[in-house]
């Protein structure tokens, strides 16, 4: 099995969504290190990270109405967190487009 250290997604804005912002290959297993989320508003902003198609038991950051992502912060979510091949990865925000997401991790290849 091969292994890359890998940027997996962003810095992107973070939409109201839920949208897929990552799905590993076939042969490939991703495992984040890291989900680092910036926001640079005056507002407490909600984001909801899910494994899987976003729902309540799928959801490993947020319930999608409570703000949890400080005013004028930084927040590192730090893994590992593994998504095996096909299993996406889903965000949303309750305010659309003011949150940055940066993903970090490995891509592990089966072959």
């Amino acid at each position: 099995m091969a292994r890359t250290k890998a940027s997996i997604y962003g810095p992107a804005l973070i939409a109201t969504g839920p949208a897929t912002i990552f799905t590993p290959g076939a042969a490939e297993l991703i495992e984040v290190q890291m989900f680092h989320l910036n926001n640079p508003t005056a507002s407490a902003v909600s984001v909801t990270l899910s494994k899987g198609t976003d729902a309540a038991g799928t959801r490993f950051l947020g319930t999608n109405t409570v703000a949890n992502i400080p005013a004028n912060s930084t927040v590192q979510l730090v893994g590992p967190f593994y998504f095996p091949p096909g299993v996406v990865c889903q965000a949303s925000a309750g305010t659309s487009n003011v949150v940055t997401i940066d993903v970090e991790g490995i891509r592990h290849t089966v072959g």
